[in-house]
């Protein structure tokens, strides 16, 4: 039985390790990516795009083990032709990696006091793909944003 357990924990141990050797680094979200998906599989109406398209591309993430640190730049956005204030933060959260498989990273985070789990489906190492905000919209819409490795 101390076998059986000591297989799995090094099991677990050995997954967790790998799952942070593929997220570890710099990412940054890529509008040309995301664009091309939700063209080819979406039907959105151009307010959608309009928001959208002002706002992929904008985010980088750091995953450092144990910390995430999002970075976003402040721009202006126009929204049903009116300009807005985008502002845009850093923000560092701590995460924990739940699930791992060959293509997904299933991850928790903790955004403003709650944790949240999101997916991260890897199309190779060097690119993912999210559902912005997990089903609260992106999933409904049927988009994907997608990051790039920087480093």
């Amino acid at each position: 039985m101390r076998h059986i357990i000591r297989l799995f924990l090094l099991l677990m141990a050995t997954s967790i390790t790998s799952a942070n050797e593929r997220l570890l680094g710099k990412w940054k979200s890529s509008l040309g990516l995301s664009k091309n998906f939700y063209q080819q599989h979406t039907i959105l109406k151009p307010v959608q795009l309009e928001f959208i398209e002002q706002l992929f591309g904008n985010l980088e993430i750091e995953y450092k083990p144990g910390i995430a640190t999002t970075r976003s730049r402040s721009k202006k956005i126009i929204i049903n032709g009116e300009q807005h204030d985008f502002t845009g933060n850093n923000y560092e959260a701590p995460y924990e990696i739940l699930f791992e498989s060959d293509n997904k990273i299933v991850i928790k985070s903790l955004i403003n006091g709650c944790w949240e789990a999101s997916t991260l489906v890897f199309v190779n190492d060097n690119v993912y793909w999210v559902y912005p905000d997990d089903g609260d919209f992106g999933s409904d819409l049927n988009i994907r944003e997608y990051f790039v490795r920087v480093k």
